[in-house]
């Protein structure tokens, strides 16, 4: 074998960003050439079959590509290459009001500037909508959480939205970020609001090449593990491997892994496909280092 391999692993879907970082920051990203990311990339075949008139409609895969995937596979798992997934951006919009009852100006309630905020922000992204990806299809956000307000008879002095944004290439976190800080800076003008906004985290798209040497290797051998044919996606999930291209632009990534992909309640794995990964991982291995 020629060179060296390293296996990481990080625990924790929601705070494996924090360890990523950690190994970026201590330089063991810096001299990788590639990286295969074992991440869920599978779906029950009954949902593939049902779902493949939607797939077709999102460009994710075509008409040809579900038939010949559906005769091929000889397991209860369908799998795909990923080499192209969504960014993330999360953050958080704070609104400081004033404590005060109900019968005093409206102007002093935390929640008036938040839902003046949210309705500039939904006019925002549904302009958006036009700037699609080829691969990875439009901006999307979420809102995921609001709190505020203490009781019924006083109004609140403090308000927050958190909102979780899926981003694309043709539209940079730092674009979003900075028209986000602008409708902020218009409301806070025109209702003399205290609005702020927090960055709680943001990921970069991840597009890689299909034609990679480890795309084309981890493809070859997972067919013949996984028996059936493999094609390659991009997915609307943002990733943690987009941490490691940030600092290693040069870095080949794949992600390909046992599981469901879905990220449904009550996920598991399969054993067998579990058995036949670990064959997978040791071969594609074997066979970059030759």
């Amino acid at each position: 074998m020629k060179g060296k391999f390293r296996v990481y692993g990080t625990i924790g879907n929601e705070n494996s960003t924090v360890g990523i970082r950690k190994m970026i920051a201590a330089g063991l990203a810096s001299d990788l050439d590639a990286l295969v990311v074992s991440e869920p990339s599978g779906m029950k075949i009954q949902t593939l079959a049902k779902i493949a008139p939607k797939l077709e409609k999102l460009g994710i895969i075509s008409k040809n590509d579900a038939v010949e995937l559906l005769k091929r596979n000889q397991i209860v798992e369908q799998h795909f290459l990923e080499s192209a997934r969504r960014g993330a951006l999360s953050y958080d919009v704070i609104s400081q009001g004033k404590a005060a009852q109900n019968s005093s100006c409206v102007e002093a309630n935390a929640i008036n500037s938040l839902l003046a905020f949210i309705q500039e922000q939904n006019t925002y992204f549904e302009n958006l909508s036009n700037q699609e990806s080829l691969i990875l299809g439009p901006t999307t956000p979420v809102i995921t959480k609001i709190s505020g307000g203490k009781q019924l008879r006083t109004m609140p002095e403090k308000a927050k939205l958190s909102v979780f944004v899926r981003t694309i290439p043709e539209i940079s976190n730092e674009q979003l970020i900075k028209q986000l800080e602008q409708i902020i800076k218009e409301i806070n003008l025109k209702f003399s609001a205290k609005l702020s906004l927090k960055i709680n985290f943001k990921h970069e798209p991840l597009i890689l090449s299909p034609d990679s040497r480890i795309s084309q290797i981890t493809r070859k051998v997972s067919e013949q593990q996984l028996h059936q044919k493999l094609t390659f996606i991009g997915t609307a999930n943002g990733k943690n491997a987009s941490q490691f291209v940030r600092t290693n632009p040069r870095l080949d990534v794949l992600v390909i892994g046992p599981g469901n992909a879905s990220y449904q309640v009550n996920q598991y794995v399969n054993s067998k496909v579990f058995r036949n990964f670990i064959k997978i991982y040791e071969e594609v291995t074997t066979e970059y280092l030759q």
